[in-house]
């Protein structure tokens, strides 16, 4: 991830370099990756990754961040409604029960881009 962000540096030396968490606490029941011990080990593998990007966004001398995402967070999305007041489908899983689906980019995008610009804006003020 180091030597990622001094490539980036070396083409775009002002880029804010974002590391985002994955919404990997989303795992419908019925997914692949919801049965054990597979579970224990993606949410092993998953929180070290993610304690990785904080550790390196720390030390960075700046403009890198990592923005994180709760559990909390991700259930908000199952209760998100549509433009007509009308629940959505409340699936974020792709078919395949592993990867996200388009709603679930979606939602991630947004809650990322959200808390990018709160931390703009307040590291501004």
């Amino acid at each position: 991830m180091e030597d990622m962000i001094n490539e980036i540096r070396k083409h775009a030396p002002n880029a804010s370099i974002i590391f985002p968490s994955l919404p990997v606490q989303m795992f419908h029941k019925n997914s692949a990756v919801n049965i054990l011990p597979l579970s224990l080990f993606l949410d092993a593998i998953c929180g070290f990754w993610d304690s990785q990007k904080k550790l390196v966004a720390s030390r960075a001398t700046s403009n890198v961040i990592h923005l994180g995402l709760s559990a909390r967070e991700i259930i908000g999305w199952y209760d998100d409604e549509n433009e007509e007041g009308k629940n959505e489908s409340n699936i974020l899983i792709a078919p395949d029960g592993i990867h996200p689906n388009t709603r679930c980019y979606s939602k991630w995008a947004s809650s990322m881009g959200n808390k990018f610009c709160d931390r703009v804006l307040t590291h501004k003020a």
